[in-house]
């Protein structure tokens, strides 16, 4: 099953949206209506490496969301959305896939994540899965571009737990049996936050 948010399809809005994401900042609600609860931390991977993640909300929330960065990695519109679920009470856990590399200029993002191996990537993944298997028994996986290549990687993972799909500004859908909630842009805005956290309501709440 497939939501429409109402916003523009992914297509040609993918490279703006990266772009978007390194030369604008983060489109999100007016300063002050999110208070920052979002902590940088190091997590680790089964195979004892480590790496950086974001987190935010309640540590024995219900519902969980993992987000999986695209190719411009932990930029401010991701951590932007790390803030605004993690104020809506979800347990969030955005993970970082370039090892502490920073991305400042496309160029550099597609370099470094073309010289990345997916095993890692697909590592640090599967770690922040593991932080969220305590109290976080249902789960909503956020995508954005580039990321929703490693969705089938995913689903391996978790085959029982992720209730829900939010594909962010990706050029081909995600084939999943859970419902999917398409953006077309990587921006936390006001709009999309309240589309994002309706569509987390109906799913994560659902038996």
């Amino acid at each position: 099953m497939h939501y429409g948010s109402g916003l523009p399809g992914a297509g040609l809005l993918i490279l703006f949206s990266l772009v978007a994401s390194l030369i604008l900042p983060p489109l999100a609600m007016a300063a002050g209506e999110v208070q920052t609860t979002r902590q940088t931390v190091e997590l680790k991977t089964r195979y004892g490496t480590v790496f950086d993640a974001y987190v935010a909300g309640p540590v024995d929330a219900a519902g969980g969301v993992l987000l999986v960065p695209g190719l411009t990695g932990m930029d401010g519109n991701l951590a932007g959305w790390v803030d605004a679920l993690g104020a809506l009470g979800y347990r969030v856990i955005a993970t970082g896939l370039y090892d502490g590399r920073p991305v400042r200029t496309l160029r550099m993002a597609q370099q470094v994540r073309q010289d990345t191996d997916p095993v890692w990537m697909e590592a640090n993944v599967q770690g922040g899965i593991d932080r969220l298997s305590g109290k976080q028994q249902r789960l909503a996986v956020m995508v954005f571009d580039q990321g929703t290549e490693l969705a089938g990687k995913i689903q391996g993972m978790t085959p029982s737990r992720v209730a829900a799909w939010i594909s962010v500004a990706a050029a081909s859908p995600i084939a999943a049996k859970a419902p999917v909630l398409r953006l077309g842009h990587a921006r936390p805005t006001r709009d999309a936050v309240a589309a994002v956290g309706d569509f987390l309501g109906k799913t994560l709440s659902a038996r």
